[in-house]
């Protein structure tokens, strides 16, 4: 329910920050400590969420590709 909130919050401001709603689908995650970066880290995941993306598309009427 966080994400419907997030972005409920965005869509009240004009222009809506597509990118940023896109970016708070998607989760990392690092299994190394020494690494300055998530990606610079030999073992990582990053997990998107679909259905998030879906009622992003679904909300703004198009397939958010950009």
């Amino acid at each position: 329910m966080k994400f419907m909130s997030l972005v409920a919050d965005e869509f009240r401001n004009l222009p809506v920050n597509v990118k940023r709603i896109q970016m708070l689908s998607m989760v990392n995650f690092s299994f190394a400590y020494d690494a300055e970066s998530d990606y610079d880290s030999p073992c990582w995941i990053n997990i998107i969420n679909l259905s998030a993306l879906d009622l992003l598309s679904n909300k703004t009427g198009s397939r958010c590709s950009d």
